[in-house]
């Protein structure tokens, strides 16, 4: 089993958190969910390595730079080394703070029953979420996506859960 670290993502609304097995992937996942403009942090406190940039006013030549910088390769090459790691990254999205995160990896380990998990990580969306950014949906669609990438299987018109 990989170690997988936890992390938080700094956006103006609700408290997010995700697990990543590395500071790489959770900066692609930060990039890809936010547009370059989100940061993030991880739960022990040390500094991620490579961080998220904010590339909010950076030309696109230059936001390809930082990005190929930050990862050690052009994105979409990134992308493709570790799709699978990436769309678990995304499907671990939750709302909460670090500490209500044990909770809810509890709460979730203790469902057995797929249908009875998707409902309720969905009510727990619903009911954690105040604001009108849907950040967590975003991320477990890109899971999504990235999974079916990595099964052969079609990614057009699965935006519902």
């Amino acid at each position: 089993m990989k170690c997988l670290n936890l992390y938080e993502l700094v956006n103006p609304s609700d408290p997010i958190v995700f697990y990543a097995e590395s500071d790489a992937v959770a900066c692609c996942c930060v990039l890809l969910l936010g547009n370059g403009q989100l940061l993030f942090e991880r739960e022990d406190g040390q500094e991620p390595n490579p961080g998220a940039p904010v590339l909010l006013g950076v030309g696109e030549e230059d936001g390809k730079n930082i990005i190929n910088e930050l990862l050690g390769c052009e994105l979409d090459d990134f992308i493709t080394q570790n799709k699978s790691a990436i769309s678990d990254c995304f499907l671990s999205f939750s709302y909460g703070d670090f500490c209500s995160r044990r909770e809810y990896d509890m709460a979730i380990s203790a469902i057995t029953d797929q249908d009875k998990l998707n409902e309720f990580k969905s009510f727990h969306e619903d009911q954690m979420r105040t604001s009108m950014n849907q950040w967590v949906t975003h991320a477990w669609y890109y899971g999504k996506k990235f999974n079916n990438l990595i099964n052969g299987e079609s990614t057009k018109n699965e935006r519902n859960n």
